[in-house]
């Protein structure tokens, strides 16, 4: 398919519609996810990112059950360009050579790699500052306690 790629309906309705295009409303939509770290997959960098993720996408409604598999591979690239630049700091970014010539370490082409990877899947979700620039979203309302419920019931007679 020639041209850009079109937005998900879920974004476009976050952005406002700003081009006032009749919506997909034949667009599949798969159930939300559940934000839960999933067990095994990720390394600690990655999972503490899904933890800070997750359940803002939900609620937002840009994560569905059938995209966790692309947030997976955001916080897996996230947690291996920490662990490239934790290499770097430790080992620093020139490494010795052959015959005693300096080349660059090979950390630095792994994180070369796994920014730009992670700043694909990062722009799916709306997750870069000019992905998200045209996005416009409704205050999150603060849950009611118990309490604050019945109050209102009681105020409301």
């Amino acid at each position: 398919m020639a041209g850009r790629k079109p937005k998900p309906t879920a974004i476009k309705i976050l952005a406002g519609n700003p081009g006032k295009r009749p919506l997909n409303d034949r667009e599949p939509k798969p159930g939300p996810a559940d934000p839960r770290v999933p067990r095994g997959k990720l390394p600690p960098e990655g999972k503490k990112l899904w933890r800070v993720l997750a359940e803002h996408l939900v609620r937002l409604g840009v994560l569905t059950k059938l995209d966790l598999p692309a947030l997976e591979f955001l916080c897996l690239h996230y947690a291996v360009g920490r662990e490239a630049v934790e290499m770097l700091v430790r080992d620093g970014i020139v490494a010795d050579g052959v015959n005693g010539t300096i080349k660059k370490h090979p950390a630095v082409s792994v994180l070369s790699e796994n920014s730009r990877l992670f700043k694909a899947y990062a722009i799916e979700f709306g997750l870069t500052p000019s992905s998200r620039v045209r996005i416009q979203s409704e205050p999150i309302e603060k849950e009611k306690t118990l309490a604050e419920m019945l109050f209102e019931g009681i105020e409301g007679e």
